[in-house]
């Protein structure tokens, strides 16, 4: 009987013991929704994720995991630990309003998995509440979290290396992601959307990074790097829209690439260097930003390349120079459909003011309004082997324009004429076919000392080549030699002082050209010019006279051709003291004529 007993009290104590040790592995187990945070490594259990970093057996390297749900607090984490949510849609840390949400003060930690949102308003740049303030540290990870209603989604101040990817930083109520003095920090693949200052911001000495593949939108600028020196930062497959400001804003950076992104349908401009120099933008595309350019040079900006990009249907410039330094070169761009709505003297290409030395380069520039533009101050610049078609203005225009060279460049059907320089000196057009354009070739008013040679000048509606001079500003000393100036709508070659009889128009050689077939004389000067000279042309086919000269003295005519045109080869009216000797007349069908 005895032994009976014990039999059934050692069954009931199994009984009774089996429950009890079933329920304790239970409260080990991940997700069981009492205790959600769990360090992996020691299986040790919390309820909150400060707890779990502060304890004793929680040390570096650990990997802390949080179940979904919403955790009211703070957190800092001063180890080097991996914290892992469930999910950016069902892991939320909530700081509260106040203070940042999660601040790392130790090196490589991990936060991935999170919606992180709720940080303070306090403090000001570069220490300044956010969803992840980043302190001193080097090599951290934020990745995979949604970052939303913080004052900057991500702040990092000083050290470096960092990698933030693959977040959606939404929404929050100043930059998106920051960093200030930190080098080698990799930014990839996030969404910024919906920021009231900058998508993100690279400020003091923040060197050496990759920005790589984000999506920014709806703020006053998409990307940010300034406030001090900084410089070869790669900037590449980012997509920037809808900023009220700059797509990309660049001050004072050197050494920088920036390729391969989209920027499109800003409100300002697309990209802007100010005082940044020995930078490349290369294959971007520049699309329908509304601001002063698609990409804007300024505040002293040199040697920078910019190289096979796409400008496409920006309403102002789609490059603009303004105040710029020496030595930039942009070549091999597409330039299509820019400056249709803005500023009179917009263009695909504007260098706006004080811009010099600067080559522009084996472009293809088609259905701008002005294509080529330089104003005043823009000296020394190189224009080569561009192709511009199809403008709705000038082809070419310069005003108060200095010593340029306009060289092998094709401008043809363009709307209002070739190329243009007003109130400017010694500008030269060199090896350039203009053709077919419903205006002027080359048109030169009120200037002095140009050089127009070797061009092919033909198949323009109105006049080849047109110099006028007026009361306000002589056109002297001009050089016209070596070129084809045929079949043109107007004159071939005409010099003009449109203040009549005043000789504004002095000095100027026509030499060794081939005129013909112009639908009006092939050389007129009239209206006051004085002490030019004609040598050496071939004047033939015109459809009115061959030379004409009225009002012109001084004028030096010899040893020209003149054949077969419709009236007079040579025609003289009101002109004295010209010298008219040596000159070849031949079937034309009056050989000429003097009023005397």
């Amino acid at each position: 009987m005895n032994s009976v007993k014990k039999l059934l009290g050692i069954g009931l104590m199994i009984m009774m013991i089996m429950p009890v040790s079933v329920i304790a592995s239970n409260v080990g187990d991940i997700g069981n929704g009492l205790s959600p945070v769990i360090n992996i490594d020691t299986g040790e259990d919390f309820n909150t994720i400060q707890e779990a970093i502060n304890a004793v057996n929680t040390t570096d390297g650990h990997t802390i995991t949080v179940d979904a749900g919403t955790y009211n607090e703070n957190v800092i984490v001063n180890k080097k630990l991996s914290i892992e949510g469930a999910g950016m849609d069902t892991t939320t840390i909530n700081g509260g309003g106040s203070g940042s949400v999660v601040t790392i003060t130790a090196n490589w930690v991990n936060i991935t998995g999170f919606k992180i949102t709720g940080s303070g308003t306090a403090g000001s740049t570069p220490n300044i509440d956010a969803g992840v303030k980043i302190s001193t540290v080097q090599y951290c990870n934020i990745s995979g979290n949604n970052l939303t209603g913080n004052r900057n989604g991500v702040n990092i101040n000083s050290g470096g290396y960092h990698k933030i990817s693959g977040n959606q930083i939404r929404t929050n109520g100043y930059d998106g992601i920051f960093a200030d003095s930190s080098t080698y920090n990799r930014i990839d693949n996030n969404t910024i959307i919906g920021f009231t200052d900058r998508g993100i911001w690279l400020r003091t000495a923040s060197s050496n990074g990759i920005i790589d593949n984000n999506t920014i939108s709806t703020g006053p600028y998409g990307l940010y790097i300034g406030s001090g020196t900084t410089s070869n930062t790669v900037i590449k497959w980012n997509t920037i829209t809808k900023t009220t400001n700059y797509g990309m804003y660049l001050s004072g950076n050197t050494g920088s690439k920036i390729t391969w992104n989209q920027v499109r349908s800003n409100t300002g401009t697309g990209i802007t260097l100010s005082g940044s120099s020995s930078n490349s933008i290369t294959n971007n595309t520049l699309l329908w930003n509304n601001g002063t350019a698609g990409i804007a040079l300024e505040g002293g900006s040199a040697n920078n390349d910019v190289s096979y990009n796409k400008f496409w249907n920006n309403i102002r410039n789609g490059i603009r120079f303004a105040s710029s330094g020496s030595g930039n070169r942009v070549t091999f761009n597409n330039f299509t459909n820019n400056a249709k709505s803005g500023s009179v003297y917009d263009a695909a290409v504007h260098l706006y003011q004080w811009s010099n030395y600067n080559i522009i380069a084996n472009n293809s520039l088609f259905d701008n309004r002005y294509s080529l533009s330089g104003g005043s101050g823009c000296d020394y610049n190189t224009f080569d082997n561009n192709t511009v078609t199809y403008t709705t203005a000038y082809g070419i225009i310069l005003g108060y324009s200095n010593y340029n060279t306009f060289k092998y460049n094709t401008v043809r059907n363009g709307l209002s004429g070739g190329a243009a320089s007003g109130n400017a000196q010694g500008n030269v057009f060199i090896h350039n076919n203009i053709s077919s354009n419903t205006g002027n070739g080359i048109a030169i008013s009120q200037g002095g000392k140009h050089k127009i040679l070797n061009n092919t000048i033909t198949y323009n509606t109105k006049t080849g080549v047109n110099i006028t001079g007026s009361s306000v500003f002589s056109a002297e000393q001009c050089i016209i030699d070596g070129n084809n100036v045929s079949f043109n709508g107007g004159t071939g070659i005409h010099l003009w002082d449109s203040t009549s009889w005043s000789q504004h128009v002095y000095e100027t050689t026509v030499t060794n050209n081939i005129v013909v077939g112009n639908a009006l004389s092939g050389i007129e000067l009239i209206g006051g010019t004085y002490k030019n000279t004609l040598t050496g042309n071939n004047v033939s086919q015109n459809l009115r006279h061959g030379i004409s000269l009225k009002n012109a003295p001084d004028t030096t005519v010899w040893n020209n051709t003149v054949s077969e045109n419709a009236m007079y080869g040579i025609y003289v009216s009101g002109t004295s003291s010209s010298k008219i000797y040596h000159n070849n007349l031949i079937d034309n069908a009056n050989q000429a004529y003097e009023d005397g």
